[in-house]
Order: structure tokens, then C-alpha cells, then sequence
């Protein structure tokens, strides 16, 4: 059975069937609208899934400063649930400056920034996985047109939760 999934979370899964079932398991990077489509023996069945983002909770305030690396700085507030701020990306296969953030999820050492941006005329959704303390800590930045910045050592984070 094969599984194919376009939209913002786009991949293809296949798995083998046990007494006539196979089993699936599918987590969102992004909120958004994908189609998810089974097909086995000549035969497909399609279905739209709707991902949410969480809501915002916590309050952070997170500064990352990391030159010359590709992330110049990254805000987000989340004070009562009303996220904001700013999301900054610029390397050389990549340039990437926020729309709106529409989620900020923050916990004690770590933080998850959703929203949109543009990149190369094209709009985008993003996530941004922050941990860390005052010192050091990582971000990563992933993209729905599939970009992946991998886990980046940074030489300041600053947030609070």
C-alpha cells in the first residue's frame, strides 16, 4: 500500500499489509491543507486533511544573534495567547523574512515559532524549534517548500517562558 501526501507536508510512505490492513502514522511539521491518498492494487481512495497549529502558550521572548551563520535574529512574543514578531533567514540557497507568526509554543528551554513567510515570490509556511538557555542553544528552521536548515548552533538565545 502506497500513501502519498501532497499539500504543505508532503512525503510518500508505503507499508506492507497484515491480514488485509496497513498501518499508517502521519505528524504535521506544518498547519495547512494536504491530500492524502492510499492506493493499493489499482485501487485509491483520496482524503483532505486539515492541520492546526497549536495554539500559542507561554510567554517567550527569544533573541538569537549568530553571525556570520545564516539566522540574524529571531523575536516571538506569546503574552495571553497573541504571538508576534519577526523571523529573519538569509543564506545562499534561502532567504526567508516572516509575513506573520501565527503561533509561538514556549516551554521552559525550548520554544516552537509558527508562520508564514514568503520565499522567492512564493508564500510559505515555516516552523522554528528554538532550545536553550542565555548562553547557547539550537535553532532550526523548516520550511514547506521543503527547506531544511538542519539543528544550528547558536551563540546566544535568550528566552524567557
Amino acid at each position: 500500500v502506497t500513501l502519498k501526501v501532497s499539500g504543505v507536508n508532503a512525503t510518500s510512505l508505503t507499508a506492507t499489509t497484515v491480514n488485509g490492513r496497513a498501518t499508517f502514522e502521519l505528524e504535521a511539521v506544518f498547519p495547512g491543507v494536504d491530500t492524502v491518498t492510499a492506493e493499493a492494487g489499482g485501487v485509491t481512495a483520496s482524503a483532505t486533511v486539515t492541520w492546526r497549529e497549536p495554539p500559542s502558550a507561554g510567554a517567550a521572548l527569544i533573541l538569537v544573534v549568530n553571525p556570520p551563520r545564516p539566522f540574524a535574529l529571531v523575536t516571538a512574543i506569546s503574552f495571553w495567547g497573541h504571538p508576534s514578531g519577526t523571523v529573519h533567514y538569509q543564506a545562499p540557497d534561502l532567504k526567508l523574512q516572516s509575513s506573520k507568526i501565527t503561533s509561538v509554543v514556549a516551554t521552559k528551554g525550548s520554544a516552537t515559532i509558527f508562520g508564514t513567510a514568503t520565499v522567492a515570490g512564493q508564500p510559505v509556511v515555516f516552523r522554528v524549534d528554538v532550545t536553550g538557555g542565555l548562553r547557547d542553544g539550537t535553532v532550526r528552521l523548516r520550511v514547506s517548500n521543503g527547506f531544511d536548515s538542519g539543528v544550528v548552533p547558536v551563540r546566544l538565545t535568550l528566552q524567557l517562558a
